[in-house]
């Protein structure tokens, strides 16, 4: 069975990240499937392309790092009576999102719950709610057909009561 490699196999190769065995595999392959040779060579141009690159930061972006993390930096007490292992902690400052968060779920926690609670009442109800037809209703309509058709379902209605 032939081993498909990916484009992470073609930079582990390139990087010398590889076990002797995968690496001659990994050879024999390239010399055979010529769509990864193709990628071989994309991934081998730009590997030299970015190898003179410096990755030092310019001393412009050092400088706004620095003065971004002295504006948001917390400054030490000043006063060492306090406790010596909270010396510079200040109370954590709450962003509106994390407030709107919290309120949207306490409102869907309340919901729920409240939901939980109207179908349980609903079920003890239903539960213990027995319908008793023992007289049937007489209702008069001004269809007579109407009338005779209600007269018969309240009739079988008490039969199977009855029954029951």
């Amino acid at each position: 069975m032939k081993r498909k490699f990916t484009d992470d196999d073609i930079l582990r190769f390139l990087f010398d990240e590889m076990e002797q065995i995968e690496s001659e595999s990994f050879l024999s392959a390239l010399c055979s499937d010529e769509i990864l040779w193709e990628r071989y060579e994309y991934f081998q141009e730009i590997v030299e392309k970015t190898s003179g690159l410096s990755y030092e930061p310019s001393e412009y972006s050092c400088q706004k790092i620095m003065a971004y993390v002295k504006e948001t930096s917390i400054a030490p007490e000043t006063n060492p009576q306090k406790s010596p292992y909270l010396v510079g902690l200040k109370a954590p400052k709450l962003s509106t999102n994390v407030i709107l968060m919290f309120v949207l779920a306490l409102f869907g926690s309340i919901t729920i719950i409240g939901s939980v609670y109207q179908m349980r009442k609903i079920q003890e109800v239903s539960t213990h709610t027995e319908i008793k037809v023992e007289n049937p209703i007489n209702l008069d309509w001004d269809d007579q057909e109407l009338d005779n058709k209600i007269d018969h379902l309240q009739h079988e209605l008490y039969n199977i009561r009855k029954v029951q």
